[in-house]
């Protein structure tokens, strides 16, 4: 059985599309997210840079504390008549851990469409983040610079799958969000169907010996 014809693996996979095209119709809104408690725009290339320029952790790597959390909530922060010792009063109420995992989903979603390519061994960017994402679209569309600092990235990210797939049409376009509820559905239905995955596993390996066995007999025959 293929995995895709697994019915638990199709459900899973059915879902995750669902919940991608809502993603993506989100990203046209202009309407804020949540973290937490707290309302803040929808993250954009402009956020990206400033996060990058104060090498946030959640961005750049390392370890995450109480201020880099507020760092990163004032950063995003829709409009507010907050000033910023209020604001500030408003985060050191909230959960640490539960605002780091509601911030990680923010960045899930954020980033779902990210174009992938690593970068090559020893290469150094050519542009910061920022200057590649209004290049290319300024380039494609006509688009002010600003106009383009300000979108929501995620819509961005639709964007530049486009260009993508018509220079490369053949090219194949990952979606994190539907590959992780395949793979753990297909998890799930493994360990629920362990031993008629292995007698499965064992009659095609038996099947493909046979096989072999017939092609080496009927080489021997014709010799």
């Amino acid at each position: 059985m293929q995995l895709d014809q697994i019915p638990e693996v199709q459900k899973a996979v059915a879902k995750a599309a669902d919940e991608c095209d809502a993603r993506r119709d989100y990203a046209f809104t202009d309407l804020p997210e949540k973290i937490g408690r707290l309302a803040v725009a929808q993250l954009s290339v402009r956020h990206v840079f400033l996060l990058f320029a104060v090498r946030s952790p959640f961005l750049c790597g390392g370890e995450r504390t109480a201020g880099h959390i507020a760092q990163f909530l004032w950063i995003v922060k829709g409009p507010s008549s907050d000033d910023r010792s209020r604001f500030l009063t408003r985060v050191a109420k909230l959960d640490a851990l539960a605002t780091l995992r509601a911030i990680e989903r923010y960045l899930d979603r954020a980033f779902m469409d990210a174009p992938g390519g690593p970068r090559s061994s020893g290469s150094h960017a050519t542009a910061s983040f920022a200057a590649a994402v209004v290049h290319r679209l300024a380039e494609k569309y006509g688009w002010a610079e600003n106009a383009i600092l300000d979108l929501p990235i995620a819509r961005c990210f639709q964007y530049l799958r486009l260009m993508r797939r018509d220079d490369a049409p053949e090219a194949v376009q990952i979606n994190p969000l539907i590959d992780r509820a395949r793979r753990l559905a297909f998890a799930r239905w493994k360990r629920a169907h362990r031993r008629e995955w292995k007698e499965a596993n064992r009659a095609q390996r038996e099947r493909a010996l046979q096989r072999r066995k017939t092609r080496r007999a009927a080489k021997g025959i014709r010799r």
